[in-house]
């Protein structure tokens, strides 16, 4: 929709929908996912799932519910190396909406992290 508006095309909404469809079904999947290890598995497997979903909503371009999920893992994240790829996560999504806010935050952040002895390079 966003890129039709952009383009100044008309939206065809059968396959608008049909896109929705797609992405709700997977987003469900992984929330599922997530649930499952929550109950059944550990402090790993929970956030391997949720950085799943980041991925999914970022490469459909939900910006916002991408940096909803990306908080909430950053929350549930203890080591240092795996909160610096979700920085890099968040700078790549601000890099793709042209968002200089979220860039420079993270960039910020990621330094801190990395003067910390964050291990980026593994």
């Amino acid at each position: 929709r966003e890129v039709c508006g952009d383009l100044k095309i008309p939206v065809n909404n059968s396959v608008l929908e049909e896109m929705q469809a797609k992405n709700k079904e997977e987003i469900d999947k992984i929330s599922a996912e997530i649930e499952n290890a929550e109950k059944n598995e550990g402090e790993s497997e929970v956030r391997e799932a949720m950085v799943k979903k980041c991925e999914y909503l970022t490469s459909i371009g939900d910006k916002e519910a991408a940096l909803k999920m990306l908080k909430e893992t950053l929350e549930k994240t203890t080591t240092t190396g795996h909160k610096l790829d979700l920085h890099f996560h968040l700078i790549r999504l601000g890099f793709f909406f042209s968002d200089n806010k979220i860039i420079t935050v993270n960039l910020d952040k990621a330094k801190a992290l990395i003067e910390l002895g964050g291990d980026w390079d593994r």
